[in-house]
């Protein structure tokens, strides 16, 4: 029996049960001061709210008064180098031409013709100039002086180099008077010249004397030779101090219609970049007359060892120009005032050692400088004649927030306000103005009598900064400013054109600006938050909680929910649940249109809400929607509010009116033993 007992007394494991677990699955509150931007909304003493806000629809900027960079690039190399020019001399006496005639030394004498040839082979020493050099382009200048009694009526002059006998050059004279002197000049192109080098006489043809002449043996015939002008391929020689770089001028800056005078720099630099390979020293000096810091120019000088071979010289140095006036009057602008001209010094010097070096077209100097990256914090000038058409172009306005629907406005107060912080003058034509809501597709083309097609724009003030400032205040008397802020816009379009200084240069170079001002067109909005509305819809996404445990998922055959709904405002709510994906995405509706809940209980005197209506729905969730509902991450809720048909007039909105949501499940779980 008690077996019998203990047998019929065991859990089935196979027998289940259904329960119901009651638990809040997501909740919200909504409002218009939580839905509307917080910078946007006024709380009034009484609780009403106001709409405030300031939007600009278009500025001009002036960073579109660009400061063009000043670049300088120099190089320089062998063929621009000077190597001195200098002269020798080389005498053939009369004791050369013939010794015999030193037995006739102090004596009056006929002199007979002379028609000799390679009369004398002269050693020429030419290291005063190099000790050797392959000319690119040059003259060798060849003078032979008379000092002979007769004419010289012929004389061909050769010079060579003594090492290897190659001639330089080879030259004829002709028909040289008694006493007289006569220059010849011969190409050195393609020439390799040394510093040994031998003259030769290889003709010298001479008249008679008529009558008899004072014999000086120590007379003949001199031959100076001048090189000059010489721009070698490559030689070895001491050059001489000289100037390789050299600028001091005004440099003219192209800035279109810009006429600039001087330019306060917020951000910007100069940049020194100097390298060379030649083995001499030198000096790098600049000065910047045109930029100043405290009226103290940028100047600075550089002593620079000459390069090792294979190893060149660099020298690179960067200056913050923050802070700095740049003058762009020129170099001499208390003599000539002018524009848009920088004025810059800037010497590279080889300092002479005395030493020959070698040097070729392959050793060069390079030098950048440059200022770049100009800001300005001010400027001053003429800023050109332009114009700055937009077109058709929008811009966002975001203020409303997740407000969408129709709206009627009680009342509006708009100021259409021109801003300029230019030191120029324009007119400023406003083509059109509208308000565009993305949701409904509808725009609303602000019309007003008081806004002139053409504003003329004037010039601010500096030295403090004064913007000129122009208010258009639109009401609903002068304009279709309701309707245009009853499309709750999400988007401002505008088409406009500031024209600067239509007129020319009526401000004799007196136009300025700031970094930081501009021209602007905007819109201050001030308006009362009494309305009616025939579909106003406000929105918020909530969390969802699933109160399910994952292992027990499957144990959910069905489920109820049950929207609890607080409305505090005087509206009629039709509310609306969406079922957000984990992506975002809505997945399905869980609640759809067509509930109406009551509006909240009013004062009808005052129009204040007296207490909140508090309404549930069911919500019934077939077990085909339940893997959806499990899948849910997050859930819209969305309020339609209309004005209900039995009041009269425009409701205030407050801040103390909410709409409180709580989302209750009752799942039927199985439970099995």
């Amino acid at each position: 029996l008690s077996l019998v007992l203990l047998t019929s007394c065991k859990r089935d494991r196979n027998t289940t049960w259904d329960t119901e677990y009651l638990t809040p699955i997501a909740s919200g509150e909504l409002s218009l001061v939580n839905l509307l931007k917080d910078s946007t909304v006024k709380t009034n003493s009484d609780n009403s709210l106001n709409l405030q806000l300031d939007k600009v629809i278009y500025e001009l900027e002036p960073t579109r008064i660009e400061i063009p960079d000043t670049v300088i690039t120099s190089v320089f190399n062998l063929e621009t180098l000077i190597i001195s020019d200098r002269t020798i001399s080389q005498k053939v006496t009369l004791f050369d031409i013939n010794p015999a005639f030193a037995l006739l030394h102090g004596t009056t004498q006929n002199l007979p013709p002379q028609n000799l040839t390679d009369v004398a082979n002269e050693e020429i020493d030419a290291s005063d100039f190099f000790e050797t050099a392959i000319i690119k382009t040059g003259f060798l200048d060849m003078t032979i002086n008379n000092e002979l009694p007769v004419e010289v009526t012929k004389v061909v002059v050769e010079l060579r180099n003594k090492n290897d006998n190659s001639v330089v050059v080879t030259q004829t004279f002709n028909n040289i008077p008694p006493f007289g002197s006569y220059t010849e000049s011969a190409s050195l192109d393609g020439k390799t010249i040394q510093k040994d080098l031998i003259g030769v006489i290889k003709e010298l043809v001479t008249a008679g004397t008529t009558s008899p002449v004072l014999i000086d043996v120590g007379k003949g015939v001199e031959m100076v030779l001048g090189i000059r002008d010489l721009k070698p391929f490559s030689a070895i020689a001491a050059f001489p101090t000289q100037n390789v770089i050299e600028q001091d001028e005004g440099l003219i800056l192209e800035m279109g219609d810009g006429e600039l005078k001087k330019v306060l720099v917020k951000t910007g630099q100069m940049k020194i970049d100097f390298f060379t390979n030649v083995r001499e020293d030198m000096t790098i000096y600049f000065k910047v007359p045109s930029l100043t810091l405290n009226d103290i120019p940028i100047e600075k000088t550089y002593k620079v060892k000459g390069a090792s071979p294979g190893t060149p010289v660099q020298i690179t140095e960067v200056f913050n120009l923050a802070g700095y006036w740049m003058d762009y009057r020129g170099k001499d602008p208390e003599v000539t005032d002018t524009v848009n001209t920088f004025h810059q010094i800037l010497y590279v010097t080889i300092d002479s050692s005395g030493r020959k070096i070698p040097m070729s077209l392959e050793d060069s100097v390079y030098m950048y400088y440059g200022i770049t990256d100009i800001v300005p914090a001010y400027a001053e000038g003429y800023f050109g004649s332009t114009e700055n058409p937009t077109g058709n172009e929008s811009v966002e306005f975001e203020e409303f927030g997740s407000l969408n629907g129709d709206v009627e406005l009680d009342d509006a107060t708009v100021r259409l306000k021109v801003t300029n912080a230019l030191g120029t003058s324009g007119l400023l034509d406003i083509n059109s103005i509208s308000s565009y809501n993305t949701s409904t597709k509808k725009e609303v083309v602000l019309n007003s009598t008081i806004i002139p097609k053409t504003i003329n724009v004037i010039p601010a003030r500096a030295n403090p900064l004064r913007p000129w400032v122009m208010e258009y205040e639109l009401t609903k008397d002068n304009s279709n400013i309701v309707d245009f802020i009853s499309n709750l816009p999400n988007e401002l379009r505008y088409n406009v054109n500031l024209k600067v200084n239509p007129n020319g240069n009526i401000s004799n170079y007196k136009d300025f600006l700031y970094c930081d001002t501009k021209t602007s067109v905007s819109l201050e909005v001030d308006i009362p938050l009494k309305i009616s509305t025939t579909g106003l819809s406000l929105q918020d996404t909530v969390d969802f909680e699933y109160p399910i445990e994952e292992e027990n998922l499957g144990n959910v055959k069905s489920a109820n929910l049950y929207l609890k709904l607080e409305n505090g405002f005087p509206f009629e709510v039709e509310p609306v649940l969406l079922l957000l994906a984990a992506d975002g995405t809505v997945q399905d509706t869980l609640l759809a249109a067509g509930e109406t809940v009551a509006a909240a209980n009013i004062d009808n005197l005052t129009g204040d809400v007296l207490s909140k209506s508090n309404s549930t729905i069911a919500i019934s969730v077939p077990g085909s929607k339940l893997d959806m509902l499990k899948s849910t991450s997050k859930i819209i809720i969305k309020a339609r509010i209309k004005t209900p048909d039995a009041m009269q007039g425009k409701a205030t909105i407050k801040s103390t009116y909410t709409i409180s949501m709580k989302i209750v499940s009752d799942f039927v779980y199985e439970v099995g033993l």
